[in-house]
């Protein structure tokens, strides 16, 4: 009876750490690569838009969007979904902001917050800041 507990226990562990929507992650590179991955879910496995703002370290609801990129159809993130790379235009999207031209360089010390979305709300996100030539995942601010 006690290895059922333990067994049930582990099964309710794995299945609830494998039940969630679309995540959003960020490499250390320099420019950073964003990866998403879903687990068991039902809704919100997908994105069609890709954004980077720029948070004002004093004043992080100041949000700059510094680059956008979106596809006409949805990308279905899958347990290892793409991967995009901040300033490269994967095939299948279209830059949309800046209209022209490249986005600016991601600049040492200061804090970014990356999201992908569909027609769901909330989208998924990942905020990280460069440091030492690295992107580092750090904490979103909270807003309210």
């Amino acid at each position: 009876q006690r290895y059922t507990r333990v067994l049930v226990c582990l099964c309710l562990t794995c299945a609830l750490t494998a039940c969630h929507s679309l995540r959003i992650s960020v490499n250390q590179s320099v420019p950073p690569t964003f990866s998403f991955s879903v687990g068991i879910a039902e809704c919100c496995t997908s994105f069609a838009l890709v954004r980077v703002f720029e948070l004002p370290i004093d004043n992080p609801r100041a949000q700059y969007k510094i680059w956008e990129i979106r596809t006409e159809k949805a990308v279905q993130a899958g347990r290892a979904g793409p991967d995009i790379t901040y300033s490269k235009v994967p095939q299948g999207f279209s830059q949309t902001f800046p209209e022209t031209g490249d986005p600016p360089k991601l600049g040492e010390g200061k804090l970014y917050q990356a999201e992908a979305g569909d027609n769901y709300y909330p989208w998924p996100s990942v905020c990280f800041k460069i440091e030492g030539g690295k992107a580092v995942e750090q904490q979103c601010p909270k807003y309210w």
